[in-house]
């Protein structure tokens, strides 16, 4: 066994906070069998979500690729041949920088339930969180996640025709509710236009959003307040326009907490629930 100990610096490139941490788990499962090794994720220190993880390592934007082992790695895919190259220069040299969208698709929603620690908060970013989510809804609830947003140009096309539907599906459910319901989305539209019997979390829909460098506390607030509104529900049932069928910022979380996680694809045509385990073993997922 090697006494030699290494370490793996992961940065995060602002992609959505729910990528950081399935770039995380994607670099714990890939390289746990490299003995002694420490991965350290990295958040350029003038983005305000280096100021609530307590496991996070602020880095500054100019020292981004100061490092004799730096790897962009673009948008990792399993079996990528930049993991050869990491493992290659791990074995010349103590550490080794990588940055890009780690993205193992068939393993992120399996099997998380050790990596709960990333959702972990500093001690008085939970007690802000806890108290707005004590204000929104005291007691047991449920969530319903409507993603109706996407960057690309073709889904966004369709964004007129498939609020509509999204908006009848909540109207069916509606009457049906067991337990008060926080409806969280990334559209203005699904907010106020959804049946008043949903709770809402009065919070900007930045959730779902790309955050940049500049990112304020307030948005980095208003984020995590939805992350742990899904954190603490007792159901979540999401609707999204991802031809993939989950969005990964419900998905993943109610993964790694066991919390039961339905999900409807919303499409012009209607709506038709997802059976989840073929999502992981099977995405339809552009690789």
């Amino acid at each position: 066994m090697s006494d030699i100990k290494k370490t793996l610096y992961y940065q995060w490139r602002h992609n959505g906070v729910t990528d950081l941490f399935r770039g995380v788990i994607a670099a714990h499962r890939e390289f746990k069998d490299i003995e002694n090794l420490t991965i350290i994720p990295q958040i350029h220190d003038n983005n305000k979500f280096c100021d609530v993880f307590p496991w996070v390592h602020p880095v500054n934007w100019w020292d981004w690729t100061i490092h004799t082992g730096y790897i962009d790695m673009g948008i990792w895919r399993h079996n990528s041949p930049y993991v050869k190259s990491v493992r290659d220069l791990l074995q010349n040299q103590d550490s080794v920088s990588i940055a890009g969208l780690l993205n193992d698709y068939n393993d992120s929603f399996r099997d998380v339930g050790e990596f709960k620690w990333l959702y972990s908060l500093k001690p008085e970013i939970q007690s802000i969180i806890d108290e707005r989510i004590n204000a929104i809804v005291p007691g047991d609830y449920e969530v319903v996640h409507a993603r109706m947003h996407w960057d690309d140009a073709k889904l966004s096309e369709s964004h007129g025709t498939t609020i509509p539907v999204a908006l009848a599906h909540l109207n069916s459910i509606a009457g049906n509710l067991s337990r008060p319901t926080v409806l969280l989305s990334d559209s203005m539209d699904i907010l106020s236009s959804a049946p008043s019997c949903f709770l809402r979390s009065g919070i900007r829909p930045v959730h779902s959003f790309r955050h940049g460098r500049d990112t304020s506390i307030e948005t980095v607030l208003d984020v995590l307040t939805d992350l742990w509104l899904i954190i603490r529900s007792r159901k979540v049932t999401s609707l999204t326009i991802f031809h993939w069928g989950s969005s990964g910022f419900s998905h993943l979380a109610c993964s790694v907490f066991g919390i039961p996680y339905s999900s409807f694809i919303v499409e012009d045509g209607g709506i038709a629930e997802v059976d989840l385990d073929t999502i992981i073993k099977e995405p339809k997922y552009a690789r």
